[in-house]
C-alpha cells in the first residue's frame, strides 16, 4: 500500500499574489518561495470568495479549513459551525499526527479539534510582532489565560490585558513561528503520518521586520503599481474603514512607497523564515514524501485603485498566492485554472485518500477545473468572472453601479469597459450570471 503523504501548510497574511520575485515582481526577492514554486506547479489564478468582515482573513481561513464558503458560517465568517468538520479534524480521524503553529482567527473549540498538538499559537488578527501575545499548546483545549499590562503608566497604573500566556519579547513572530516549525521537524518521531500547519502574521501590517531587512528596501527605490491612483474614482461603500485610513488621503507617491517598502521587508523577511522549514524537511528526508502548500488568506491594494487595504474587489486583494510542491505536484509548472483558496482544503483530503461530505464548497485541484469565480464583500461589492472578462457590482446609497474589466488585455483592472456601447451586451449578459450567482449564495 502507497504510504499516505506528510502534509505541510503555510499560510502568510495579507500576501498578494504577485508579492513573490519568480512572478516577475520589480522589487522583492523571495528566493525560498521561487525554489517552491521551481519544484512545484503555481495556480495563477488562485482567488479568496470574499467575506463579510473588514477583517477578511478570519472567514478566509475558515473556508480553508471546512471546505465551505463563508456565507453558510455564523458571525462574521469567524465563527465555523459545529457540524463541519475541519481540515485538521479530518487528519486526526484518519490516523494523522497535527500540528498547529502561528495564527488562527477562529473560534478556539475549532484549533482545539483541529489540532494534536501545537506551539506558538496566536488567537487574534493582528499585534505587534515583536512582543506578539502567544498561548503553548493546551491538551484540553482551554486557552483562557491572559497577560496583564499598563498601557498608560506615566500616567495611570490601569491595567488590560492581552489574550495570551506568554510573551517572547524582542522576538519576531516570524522568527517565533518557524522555530516551532523547525523544532516540530526536528523532533517528531511517531508512526503517522503528519500535517503540519504553519500560519504567519506577516505582512500583515504593522509591518516590522528585523532592522536589515527594511535596509534592503529602501523606500525612494520602490515601483509604484502600475494601477495607482491618488484617490478612488467612487465610493465602493468602504473607503473610511480602518485600512484606508492607514495612509493620508489622497494617497501620495511618498507614502505609498513607503508602505510598499515596509512590506516587502516584512514579506522578504518571512521567506527566510519559510526557507528555515524547507530546510529542516529536506534533513528530515521528508520531501519525497511530503506534500507542500503555500498559500495566503487574500491580497492587498497597497495603493492600487487608491486604496490600501482589501476590503475591495479587484484583482490585488482577491488573488492569493497558491503553491503546491513535493510528492505527486509536477515541478515547474504554471497552472491557469480559477480556482478558490478554499480548494486547498479538498486537494489535501484527495492527496491523503480522506473524505470530508461536510465540505460542500470546495473542488480538489486533481480534478475538473471551475469554469467562473463569483465574490462578495459585505451586501455592498460583489462580482463575478469567467476569467477572461470580470464584472465588479456596488451597491452603496441606494445607488447601484458596475464596471467591466477585460483581464486578458488588461489584468490590472485600468480601464473600465461598463459604458463602453460595444460591450452593452456582455454586461447585461455578466449582470444576470452574477445575479445567479449571488442568488446561490442566498445574497440576491
Amino acid at each position: 500500500m502507497k504510504k499516505r503523504p506528510n502534509i505541510i501548510i503555510t499560510m502568510m497574511d495579507d500576501q498578494r499574489a504577485d508579492a513573490m520575485s519568480f512572478r516577475g515582481h520589480p522589487d522583492l526577492k523571495t528566493p525560498h518561495l521561487d525554489k517552491l514554486a521551481g519544484r512545484g506547479t503555481t495556480f495563477t489564478r488562485a482567488c479568496h470568495a470574499g467575506g463579510n468582515s473588514a477583517a477578511l482573513c478570519a472567514p478566509c481561513r475558515a473556508m480553508l479549513h471546512t471546505g465551505n464558503g463563508f456565507w453558510g458560517m455564523e458571525g462574521w465568517g469567524e465563527q465555523i459551525p459545529a457540524e463541519w468538520s475541519t481540515l485538521g479534524q479530518c487528519f486526526i480521524e484518519n490516523g494523522y499526527h497535527t500540528h498547529g503553529i502561528g495564527k488562527w482567527h477562529n473560534q478556539r473549540d475549532t484549533y482545539a479539534r483541529s489540532f494534536s498538538s501545537g506551539a506558538a499559537i496566536f488567537f487574534g488578527g493582528m499585534g505587534d510582532p515583536l512582543n506578539l501575545p502567544l498561548y503553548d499548546f493546551d491538551p484540553n483545549g482551554t486557552y483562557d489565560g491572559s497577560i496583564p499590562f499598563c498601557p498608560n503608566p506615566g500616567y495611570s497604573n490601569e491595567l488590560k490585558h492581552r489574550q495570551g500566556d506568554h510573551i517572547d519579547a524582542g522576538r519576531h513572530c516570524s522568527e517565533i513561528f518557524s522555530n516551532a516549525a523547525v523544532d516540530f521537524l526536528e523532533s517528531y518521531d511517531g508512526d503517522e503520518p503528519y500535517l503540519l500547519y504553519v500560519a504567519f502574521t506577516a505582512p500583515h501590517d504593522p509591518c516590522i521586520a528585523p532592522p536589515e531587512w527594511h535596509e534592503a528596501y529602501p523606500e525612494d527605490s520602490m515601483h509604484l503599481p502600475e494601477n495607482y491612483l491618488p484617490v478612488h474614482p467612487f465610493d465602493n461603500g468602504e473607503l473610511a474603514i480602518r485600512d484606508e485610513q492607514l495612509a493620508p488621503f489622497p494617497r501620495t507617491e511618498k507614502d505609498v512607497r513607503k508602505h510598499l517598502a515596509d512590506y516587502y521587508a516584512m514579506m522578504a523577511h518571512a521567506d527566510e523564515q519559510i526557507g528555515r522549514i524547507h530546510a529542516a524537511l529536506a534533513a528530515r528526508g521528508d520531501e519525497e514524501e511530503t506534500l507542500i502548500v503555500h498559500t495566503g488568506d487574500h491580497g492587498l491594494a497597497l495603493g492600487g485603485h487608491g486604496l490600501m487595504g482589501k476590503q475591495n474587489l479587484y484583482q490585488h486583494s482577491l488573488q492569493i498566492p497558491l503553491i503546491l510542491s513535493g510528492a505527486g505536484i509536477e515541478s515547474g509548472k504554471e497552472d491557469s485554472r480559477l480556482c478558490y483558496g478554499m480548494d486547498v482544503h479538498n486537494t489535501v483530503l484527495e492527496a491523503a485518500g480522506i473524505r470530508n461530505d461536510s465540505a460542500r464548497d470546495s473542488r480538489s485541484l486533481f480534478g475538473q477545473a471551475r469554469d467562473s469565480l463569483s465574490f462578495s464583500y459585505h451586501d455592498f461589492q460583489r462580482a463575478w468572472t469567467d476569467g477572461e472578462w470580470k464584472i465588479i457590482e456596488y451597491r452603496v446609497s441606494d445607488t447601484i453601479r458596475h464596471q467591466l474589466f477585460d483581464l486578458q488585455n488588461d489584468p490590472l483592472e485600468k480601464n473600465d469597459r461598463a459604458s463602453d456601447p460595444r460591450q452593452v451586451t456582455r454586461l447585461q449578459s455578466m449582470r444576470k450570471s452574477l445575479d445567479q450567482a449571488m442568488a446561490e449564495r442566498s445574497l440576491s
